[in-house]
């Protein structure tokens, strides 16, 4: 299945790329703004597709190993820096970032970033770095829990959300998706379950 990158026309437009442009695509995803970004820099252009995620480096490996123009990147786009020292790259033309999570990863059961489908509960987007969400919810008190819940989901009923879930923990480990959307329904108040 082909992706297709949202308002690419826009990105393409606002990004005004020239033939011979050296790009970095610093979210590379499905490579869909990089194939397209391809055809705008032509056969003298660069670009450096970089994803954190070695599932995505995995799906554009098979896009681009024949162009000799492509350098894919394992890494995270903060590190940019670094990528381009490595790399020997003194400029580039144009930087793109299309943040937030994908839908090849909110689909991924095994990733557990979706809570329509039953999985691991552990939404790294790099699963070779850091805690899976799963660790981080045994071990986190009620109140920085409660923080995460509220400054990165945004969630109203971030407090309640935290209590019910360490009152859970003592009794279970919460592993999965399935079992945190039991726990969160639990939370909250009759008249929204019963909607």
């Amino acid at each position: 299945m082909r992706h297709n990158p949202v308002l690419l026309q826009e990105v393409l437009e606002h990004l005004a790329l020239k033939p011979g442009a050296v790009v970095v695509d610093g979210t590379l995803g499905s490579g869909g703004h990089a194939e397209a970004m391809l055809q705008r820099i032509g056969p003298e252009g660069k670009l450096i597709g970089v994803d954190q995620d070695a599932d995505a480096l995995a799906r554009c490996r098979g896009m681009f190993e024949q162009d000799a123009r492509v350098t894919l990147v394992h890494e995270n786009f903060r590190n940019l820096g670094s990528v381009m020292r490595e790399l020997n790259v003194a400029g580039v033309d144009a930087v793109l970032l299309d943040v937030g999570t994908s839908s090849e990863q909110l689909a991924d059961e095994k990733r557990g970033f979706s809570f329509q489908a039953k999985g691991d509960l552990d939404m790294r987007m790099n699963p070779e770095i850091g805690s899976k969400a799963s660790e981080l919810l045994a071990r986190l008190s009620e109140k920085q829990i409660s923080t995460i819940l509220y400054e990165y989901g945004e969630e109203r009923n971030a407090n309640r959300f935290a209590r019910t879930i360490v009152e859970a923990r003592r009794h279970s480990a919460i592993q999965t998706t399935e079992a945190l959307i039991g726990i969160l329904d639990q939370a909250l108040p009759e008249f929204l379950s019963e909607e």
